[in-house]
């Protein structure tokens, strides 16, 4: 392995543990330790879960090109509740002017 990328790997490394270190702090500061002591299967999770999410994309992408299609859109649907209009509930607003 050239030496550049050995360094390369070890840095990537190192400010992964920081941020590791970084977050396990700020959660044992706000909430108990119990909380902190998941921060590192936390990351470990959101890492497969965004791994799986790129290959999955990448497969689609990688189809779509050699069958000549277009990639498929797959979007989130957001729901959201219905709320009634404000128009009518408005509460009057004083004066600032003095006068």
């Amino acid at each position: 392995m050239p030496a550049w990328l050995s360094i390369g790997c070890e840095t990537t490394l190192a400010i992964a543990f920081l941020q590791i270190g970084i977050r396990t702090r700020s959660a044992a500061r706000s909430s108990h330790g119990f909380v902190a002591s998941g921060v590192p299967f936390r990351v470990a999770w959101g890492n497969l879960v965004n791994c799986a999410a790129t290959l999955t994309a990448l497969a689609e992408y990688w189809t779509a090109r050699l069958k000549g299609r277009g990639v498929p859109g797959r979007k989130t649907d957001h729901i959201y509740p219905a709320t009634p209009p404000l128009a009518g509930r408005a509460r009057p607003r004083p004066s600032l002017h003095r006068g």
